[in-house]
């Protein structure tokens, strides 16, 4: 019975632990996406040959 109920803590803490990094994963996925966006707009601008 204690073996089965740590074996279901462990599963509960992987399940948390993957959504937390998923959920941070897609965090970065938007970042990256606006910062691409913002870069798209500023060269779009005419800025690019100030690079």
């Amino acid at each position: 019975m204690r073996a089965l109920l740590q074996v279901s803590v462990l599963v509960m803490v992987l399940v948390i632990f993957g959504t937390v990094t998923v959920s941070a994963q897609n965090g970065a996925a938007e970042a990256i996406k606006a910062v691409n966006q913002l870069f798209q707009e500023y060269v779009a601008e005419g800025n690019a040959d100030a690079l």
